[in-house]
């Protein structure tokens, strides 16, 4: 589920006990799922039964979505602040290069040699490659 992904995307960056919102539909039937990391439990959470539903065939339901729609905007100005504010502490612009499209190519080519000698079995030629990379 992307739910999953999104949660320990946030998690690795240090934001836990936050919710996370998905929608999973079915023709015009739609209900809302909810997830978090709990810091204490370390541990995804997630709220699949007995959720909210709404049929937006039915004008009353898509109007109930769209005010759902605007409560969950309010929420995400502060995880957008959460994640500003995590980026400043924790970023370390030495990574940043890790990156780029020549730091990819050179890690390809020195785990390829690497890989071809081992597969040749010169393994005094393998630790050669990895010192020059």
């Amino acid at each position: 589920m992307y739910i999953m992904s999104v949660i320990s995307f946030y998690s690795s960056l240090g934001i836990e006990n936050f919710p996370f919102y998905c929608l999973v539909a079915s023709g015009t039937l739609g209900a809302i799922l909810i997830g978090w990391k709990s810091s204490k439990h370390r541990q995804i959470y997630l709220l699949e039964r007995n959720v909210q539903t709404f049929e937006i065939s039915s004008p009353i339901q898509a109007f109930h979505f769209a005010t759902f729609l605007l409560r969950l905007r309010d929420n995400q100005k502060e995880l957008k602040e959460q994640v500003q504010e995590k980026l400043n502490d924790n970023l370390d612009t030495k990574r940043l290069t890790e990156w780029t499209k020549s730091a990819q190519i050179a890690e390809f080519e020195a785990t390829h040699a690497e890989a071809t000698l081992a597969a040749e079995g010169n393994t005094t030629a393998t630790s050669a490659v990895i010192l020059r990379a």
